[in-house]
């Protein structure tokens, strides 16, 4: 069995899509996530089901966390996107103020 050594080589499919094409997917689909978030953090079920309206403070963090992501893979300076959950200090201090603040608000909602 031979290891293949390239990418064109494991998937013939990735030489139909520039590199220009796949950083506009790439755009869109967090475009997508942060409209997704934010649809749900005010939607009705969210509401009534943690009893509160305060989640849409939390769109912050995802909007900063969403585009630093992309910030990162399109300039090429992270290797994936593990490389950029695990060693971004700013990603990963992001995600734990995201924490914080849905646990904060979570916390003080009276029931």
């Amino acid at each position: 069995m031979e290891l293949v050594t390239t990418q064109t080589e494991y998937r013939a499919l990735l030489d139909e899509y520039s590199p220009a094409l796949l950083d506009m997917f790439l755009s869109i689909s967090g475009g997508i996530c942060l409209i997704t978030y934010m649809l749900f953090s005010i939607d009705d079920a969210t509401v009534a089901r943690h009893h509160t309206e305060n989640l849409i403070y939390t769109i912050p963090f995802v909007f900063y966390g969403i585009f630093r992501y992309l910030a990162a893979a399109l300039q090429g300076k992270k290797d994936g996107p593990v490389d950029v959950f695990l060693n971004d200090r700013l990603f990963l201090l992001n995600g734990i103020l995201w924490v914080l603040a849905v646990v904060a608000i979570l916390a003080t909602t009276s029931r």
